[in-house]
């Protein structure tokens, strides 16, 4: 927060916890819904910390001033929520877990509209996990196992879907994670593909897709086994390490 207080989600329960920068002090918070997972914290610009709650199918907000939570039920059973992002409008955004859409909430009128996600594979499991903007707020997600990403033109309020290159893909493709927010840099959004943790780039100008492949550690030559990715205002990627331990 602005106070440089940590905030973390417990989501084997129901707790958000703040650790106090000055005492290292922990201090629990427990959610109005028992057992409702939270997971996947973003703090907005008025201290605020929003996460999704994946057992408790909501979109949920912690005032770290007040101590008080808020909780917004998403209109679709079994949607799972993984995270939630604020756009400038204050808007919550999230994406189901376990079927085919992403989700607006407006917390002012607790408003939540929906769009389904276009299906690639229909034989395939449907669900994205993070919920990305590029820098104009439009929303990009990772369709995991329909082996495509799909950016939403909030102007339109329609998708445009990118299907993975047939060269690269595979019976376990699954594109979940991307870092959109930078790619006008150069044209590139970053794409992590969970089959062999592989690391790929897009260019949704002429949909040309790069294959990096996996990478390892230097010091003992161990494969990264990647889970988020992130890029920063040059558009390089940093990556979170499973594996090794490293960012």
């Amino acid at each position: 927060d602005s106070k440089n207080n940590a905030y973390f989600t417990d989501i084997g329960r129901e707790h958000v916890g703040r650790i106090d920068a000055k005492t290292g002090e922990i201090t629990m918070f427990a959610t109005p819904t028992k057992d409702s997972g939270p997971r996947r914290a973003m703090m907005d610009d008025q201290d605020r910390l929003w996460f999704g709650e994946y057992r408790a199918n909501a979109i949920a907000m912690f005032d770290t001033k007040s101590t008080e939570f808020k909780e917004w039920k998403l209109p679709l059973g079994w949607s799972n929520p993984y995270d939630v992002t604020v756009d400038k409008n204050g808007h919550a955004w999230t994406g189901s877990m376990l079927n085919d859409r992403i989700s607006r909430l407006d917390p002012k009128t607790g408003a939540v509209k929906e769009w389904p996600i276009p299906v690639v594979s229909p034989e395939r499991n449907k669900g994205v996990l993070d919920v990305q903007f590029d820098a104009d707020e439009n929303v990009w997600v990772g369709n995991g196992f329909q082996k495509a990403i799909q950016m939403f033109d909030r102007k339109t309020e329609t998708f445009k879907t990118y299907p993975m290159a047939p060269e690269f893909d595979g019976d376990q493709t699954e594109l979940l994670f991307l870092a959109p927010k930078n790619y006008k840099v150069d044209g590139k959004v970053w794409v992590k593909n969970s089959d062999g943790s592989q690391i790929m780039r897009f260019d949704p100008k002429t949909e040309q897709w790069e294959n990096l492949g996996a990478f390892s550690n230097p010091a003992d030559g161990k494969r990264f086994g990647i889970y988020g990715i992130r890029a920063d205002a040059q558009n390089n990627l940093y990556l979170l390490d499973f594996q090794t331990s490293n960012i």
